[in-house]
């Protein structure tokens, strides 16, 4: 996940200052929301392990105790506010860019949109996978209690 963001936000900051021509306003924005929402999930990854690290390092938790501590922060970054945040913060950009693209450069409107529908299916996706996640870690916390 780390290295996806990596490759999103360079990539995106490319287009961001390579885009300096006024007409390309609305790709600049959809550049700078998507390098945004990245970085903030990429801050979601970072503090999660940075919890993790303090109750390895912090504290001498027996190993069942830390294992449900892991379980239940992967638990909560896959649903609720974690991820609808994640999600929220990343959904403009991608979108914005694409239409900026396209109204800047007619003749890739077409390319835009099958790209916009790709993200959306792929967000859209998210949700359910994420779910399944939670609940896989529901599970074995459940599991591990007994």
């Amino acid at each position: 996940g780390g290295f996806a963001c990596v490759v999103v936000v360079l990539g995106f900051a490319y287009f961001f200052v390579a885009l300096s021509d006024t007409t390309e306003r609305l790709e600049r924005v959809g550049a700078a929301l998507t390098v945004i929402g990245a970085g903030y999930i990429m801050g979601q990854l970072v503090v999660g392990k940075m919890k993790t690290a303090a109750l390895y390092q912090g504290q001498a938790q027996a190993s069942l105790a830390f294992y449900r501590s892991e379980l239940q922060r992967q638990r909560d970054f896959h649903q609720g506010f974690w991820f609808w945040s994640r999600l929220i913060a990343f959904v403009p950009g991608p979108f914005i860019f694409c239409a900026g693209v396209a109204k800047a450069n007619p003749g890739q409107a077409w390319p835009m949109t099958i790209e916009a529908v790709l993200v959306a299916v792929l967000l859209i996706a998210a949700i359910p996978m994420n779910g399944r996640l939670a609940r896989k870690y529901q599970r074995e916390l459940d599991e591990s209690a007994g």
